[in-house]
């Protein structure tokens, strides 16, 4: 038996307390580092992902651009599973190949027909800058050659009629 002089137990009570704050800060410690460690995998997921999907957007960009460069503007980029700068960049290349596209496709319709000798075909739809320009002169020579085409064919009635006369 251990004899404990007047106020001993205070003493002991207090340590006790100490002790049980001791411990609750050791379990809080814990805690907070299981906890950072979560955050910081976590965050470490989080840069591989993106990491990864910036990877795969700069070679989905290298493919599309390879294609538009050897003249395929029908390719497009997939926007699922972008967000911010690389799914505002990929919508973008979208629109242009797109509005490329749309505007080769349709004038390479006319100029196919006029090659056809169907001189009534004209580049249609909404264009913008450089293709409105295109398709204006597109369709400009168009008429001219469809111009040129009936006189061409008025005179040569004019030659016939008078080849008629003299034979």
């Amino acid at each position: 038996l251990i004899h404990l002089p007047y106020g001993g137990i205070y003493l002991i009570g207090g340590m006790s307390r100490a002790i049980l704050e001791m411990r609750q800060n050791v379990l809080d410690k814990q805690r907070f580092d299981l906890q950072l460690q979560l955050e910081q995998e976590h965050y470490r997921r989080e840069t591989e992902e993106r990491r990864r999907n910036e990877e795969t957007a700069g070679e989905e960009v290298t493919h599309i651009v390879n294609a538009a460069v050897a003249g395929d503007f029908t390719r497009r980029l997939e926007l699922a599973n972008k967000q911010g700068f690389l799914r505002d960049l990929s919508k973008g290349m979208n629109d242009l190949t797109a509005t490329v596209d749309r505007g080769l496709t349709e004038t390479v319709r006319m100029m196919s027909a006029l090659a056809r000798g169907d001189l009534t075909q004209r580049v249609e739809g909404e264009f913008k800058g450089s293709f409105l320009q295109l398709k204006n002169d597109a369709n400009t020579m168009a008429d001219k050659i469809r111009a040129i085409a009936r006189r061409i064919s008025g005179a040569s009635r004019e030659v016939q009629g008078a080849t008629r006369e003299i034979a």
